[in-house]
């Protein structure tokens, strides 16, 4: 399930730049908004990478795979949450401008 959980992360990570640059291209302002934008998802991967090391030495290597599973899960959670809030402001930007 890892990798899994890693790929779907990745795509997620894809798609808020994408996001991001549509509305560019569509004339709007570029949106980084989101409650897990790059700066959020580096401290995530930063968090778990740390926790895993803490982990992994002092604890169990098992709890390490756990740490970093989960920060990857948390990842891909933030990041799809953040691709709809994305879209959203978009959607609400292309709307006030339907209607001037």
């Amino acid at each position: 399930w890892a990798h899994l959980e890693g790929w779907l992360g990745a795509v997620a990570a894809l798609l808020t730049a994408y996001v991001r640059e549509l509305g560019r291209a569509l004339g709007g302002p570029a949106d980084f908004s989101g409650p897990l934008a790059i700066q959020q998802r580096m401290w995530v991967t930063v968090a778990a990478a740390l926790s895993a090391c803490v982990l992994g030495i002092f604890v169990s290597p098992a709890l390490a795979s756990i740490a970093l599973f989960g920060g990857s899960v948390v990842i891909a959670v933030g990041t799809a949450l953040t691709v709809v809030r994305r879209l959203n402001r978009l959607a609400a930007f292309l709307r006030s401008a339907a209607e001037r």
